[in-house]
């Protein structure tokens, strides 16, 4: 069983209450995209071992079964490749991270 790490978890609560609205377990409904963007920051984060300290996060086409985020590196981060398209299952929470070429 994959575990996220304590940090994790606590940037996705941190991220929640930022924002107004907690992000779900994995395994429950994600019913908003604020929820989903924290989701997908959290398993991004937990993907590049928080390497990347600077990076923007935005919305991509959403389909009824995912929702999907394009996170891409800034400043000393940003180069071509250096990006990361995160899906988020909309029934379970679970976050599948794909980085760039």
């Amino acid at each position: 069983m994959n575990v996220p790490p304590l940090r994790s978890i606590a940037l996705c609560l941190l991220l929640g209450f930022l924002c107004g609205e907690m992000p779900t377990a994995v395994g429950a409904p994600v019913a908003t995209e604020r929820s989903a963007a924290a989701i997908a920051e959290a398993a991004f984060l937990h993907d590049t071992e928080h390497k990347v300290t600077d990076y923007s996060v935005h919305p991509g086409k959403h389909t009824d079964i995912e929702w999907y985020f394009f996170i891409e590196g800034e400043k000393e981060f940003l180069w071509p490749g250096n990006h990361w398209i995160v899906a988020v299952n909309r029934k379970t929470g679970e976050a599948k991270v794909q980085p760039g070429l």
